[in-house]
């Protein structure tokens, strides 16, 4: 079977997408979504490659995964780390994390972040951020023959900025050879010749939109911001 072969797999879009996607969705399998998202969640360091790859999968079929709907959070996030506001950027990091736990912004700045701020979670959130990257890196080459597959519209500029360490010139979009969505960017970097990277978002461009989102999000982040200022007198008090 696939999953039998997953220590020398090589992942392709248009051969196991579908069919990673299906295991996910069987609550008694080993890869059955929620179970791996409670894995990760807590680092489990027993993680295997193919079994960070079935959660990102897994992750395009919940019913919570919308990912244009939060680009302005991710925008957020961004400039609040960029100003050096690195509390409030990782309060909004933590609160797209509940909704998205594989947001690659918030999941990115949360192990930035928590580094930063001397936080006793940091270790777990920089192992969960190289355990994620890894998977991405192994879904595709970046080239028009081998699209990496990312989960928001955004991650492709994420990856080439932070991860990579370039710039970007043109921005476009385009299909695969298999008719599959993608994001086309041009990646510059200092001393050589332009080239383009390719990110498949085929999964993505499907669930475009859901209503009230924006909305649902702001909601719970006040919630949560409520109770990250009642655990901070709770504490206070506790350590008079």
């Amino acid at each position: 079977m696939l999953q039998s072969k997953h220590a020398q797999f090589l992942f392709e879009y248009h051969l196991h997408y579908d069919s990673i996607a299906k295991l996910t969705l069987d609550k008694k399998g080993p890869y059955f979504y929620d179970s791996l998202k409670v894995r990760y969640e807590k680092a489990d360091t027993s993680l295997t490659a193919f079994d960070m790859l079935a959660l990102m999968i897994g992750e395009t079929k919940q019913d919570h995964y919308y990912p244009y709907d939060l680009v302005k959070v991710e925008q957020d996030i961004m400039h609040l780390a960029n100003k050096g506001e690195y509390a409030n950027a990782l309060n909004k990091s933590d609160s797209l994390l509940k909704i998205h736990p594989l947001n690659l912004t918030a999941t990115i700045h949360k192990a930035f972040l928590e580094d930063k701020l001397g936080s006793l979670t940091a270790k777990r959130s920089k192992f969960k951020f190289v355990l994620y990257l890894d998977v991405l890196m192994s879904t595709g080459e970046g080239t028009a023959e081998s699209p990496m597959m990312v989960l928001g519209p955004g991650d492709g500029q994420l990856l080439i900025r932070y991860v990579f360490g370039a710039g970007i010139g043109n921005m476009g979009s385009g299909e695969d050879n298999h008719g599959y969505f993608v994001d086309i960017l041009e990646v510059l970097k200092e001393g050589e010749e332009p080239t383009l990277m390719y990110f498949n978002i085929e999964h993505a461009v499907k669930r475009m939109f859901k209503e009230n989102m924006m909305k649902e999000f702001e909601k719970n982040f006040k919630k949560d911001q409520k109770e990250a200022k009642k655990k901070k007198k709770k504490d206070k008090k506790s350590s008079k």
